[in-house]
């Protein structure tokens, strides 16, 4: 039987501190009547002051370091797999709703309240196992900040005998 494996609770570090305010997590979800996991959910570094006028954010998701997608400004910049994409505006703040993969990745990107995140369902093995991660960049007042929601998030196959 093959399973994946996703990194424990102690493997995954929140990434948070006075300087720079944001965090992030992933959680999985397993069903009890097989061996295999129903979804995987991966939070980005959350932007606590997203709502400020003068606030640009731009959130890249990759796998094994190959983008699938790529979000700047509230536009999308790069995307693989495209299956639907859904925008609005909110008090001048972009909020995206995008479905890649024929449908089993959702991506969140949510400029009003400073959450970013995504989630496969139903997570299937051979295409999904890998290192995911979220890069937030923050631009504000001439500076740049670059946030990674962990340094390995890695799925992995595994033969049990």
């Amino acid at each position: 039987m093959i399973l994946l494996r996703f990194p424990s609770e102690s493997e995954t570090p929140i990434l948070a501190s006075r300087s720079t305010p944001y965090k992030s997590a992933a959680s999985i979800t397993a069903s009890t009547n097989s061996d295999h996991y129903d979804s995987f959910s991966l939070n980005c570094p959350h932007v606590a002051d997203a709502n400020n006028e003068n606030v640009r954010i731009e959130v890249t998701w990759t796998l094994n370091e190959t983008i699938w997608l790529k979000i700047e400004d509230g536009e999308k910049k790069i995307y693989n797999r495209l299956t639907t994409f859904s925008k609005r505006i909110v008090a001048g703040k972009t909020v995206l709703r995008v479905l890649l993969n024929n449908g089993r990745y959702f991506f969140d990107y949510d400029e009003l309240t400073g959450d970013f995140a995504m989630e496969i369902r139903p997570v299937q093995v051979e295409e999904d196992a890998g290192v995911w991660q979220c890069h937030v960049t923050v631009y504000q007042k001439g500076n740049t900040h670059t946030l990674t929601s962990r340094s390995r998030s890695t799925v992995k196959k595994y033969l049990v005998i």
